[in-house]
């Protein structure tokens, strides 16, 4: 294999791998309106895959804390209970659990992920 064709086989191998990862967190991402799964991408910078996601991911990783929300540019927030329009000044929201979907993935699929990718474009 020439240097040039291992560049090729690699930069492969990347793609590959990018692409199995998106499916494996789309796969196992929660679900309410599906604009994370489908938010869920990637990209191949030099010798580097980029995942993207929506910002909010994080809080759905790592949970969030009990916290205020107060309105911002408006004297009340409004928002949906049990199918009725609630407004409200001040809401005191109890914090979500985490659910790590990313780490999971990460742990149990990643390097069976790379390994088959890097098998399969440089053997």
């Amino acid at each position: 294999m020439t240097k040039q064709q291992f560049k090729q086989a690699f930069n492969k191998s990347l793609h590959g791998i990018g692409n199995d990862l998106v499916n494996e967190l789309v796969r196992t991402a929660p679900v309410d309106t599906g604009f994370l799964r489908q938010s869920i991408s990637y990209e191949v910078q030099g010798n580097a895959v980029n995942i993207r996601m929506p910002e909010y991911t994080v809080y759905l990783e790592f949970g969030t804390a009990p916290h205020i929300i107060r309105p911002r540019h408006a004297k009340a927030l409004k928002f949906k209970s049990e199918g009725q329009d609630v407004f409200a000044r001040i809401v005191h929201h109890p914090g979500t659990q985490p659910q790590p979907f990313i780490r999971a993935a990460i742990n149990t699929k990643l390097r069976d992920i790379v390994a088959a990718n890097l098998r399969r474009q440089l053997t």
